[in-house]
């Protein structure tokens, strides 16, 4: 008897981003405190059982961690501060999600998105704007390894998608994170 499996392994790259901060209200303080928490780089590494690292380079947070196993993102700072964030629930009620036009990131062409969420802390409005390589063959992405990562529609995005995200911009009232593709990275890099 021959069984066969169309069987695909999840994407285990490192896909490395620029990261840009925008001050929507002119506050420079709160503008520093992101530059300086955030830095200049994020290279998210995506692990075969689900753990996401997000490493932010030249910024305080060192990294933020993903345990697929228990859904929780713990919070790794230079000063050795630790923090943990559950991200089984939502932080933001959606109002829209919409398909946006396609745009080339990493030579790839990309599906986007833009979502417009309500804060649940304080309602004020978040926009997201997330977008994700079409070639599922290449970047296959196994979105049952993140079904408790629920929060800004991680999990949501991973499973329409199948594939990580290669541009992830939150705009707050006062202050943008833009994540934009710059490059991928093999595990060995």
């Amino acid at each position: 008897m021959l069984l066969s499996c169309s069987c695909r392994s999840t994407f285990t790259e490192k896909v490395v981003y620029s990261t840009t901060i925008i001050s929507n209200d002119g506050d420079k303080r709160l503008y520093d405190y992101y530059i300086k928490k955030y830095g200049d780089t994020l290279v998210i590494d995506y692990q075969p059982n689900g753990d996401m690292k997000r490493t932010h380079l030249n910024g305080s947070l060192n990294y933020q961690l993903y345990k697929a196993e228990d859904g929780a993102v713990y919070f790794n700072y230079h000063n050795s501060n630790v923090d943990t964030f559950p991200c089984v629930e939502f932080s933001l009620e959606r109002i829209y999600i919409k398909q946006t036009e396609d745009e080339e990131i990493i030579g790839e062409t990309c599906k986007c998105f833009e979502i417009l969420a309500l804060a649940k802390s304080d309602g004020d409005s978040v926009l997201l704007e997330a977008c994700y390589p079409k070639n599922k063959q290449d970047f296959f992405l196994n979105h049952k390894l993140y079904t408790s990562y629920q929060d800004y529609y991680v999990h949501e995005l991973f499973k329409k998608n199948k594939t990580p995200y290669f541009k992830y911009y939150i705009h707050y009232p006062e202050i943008s994170i833009q994540y934009h593709g710059v490059k991928l990275n093999k595990k060995n890099d």
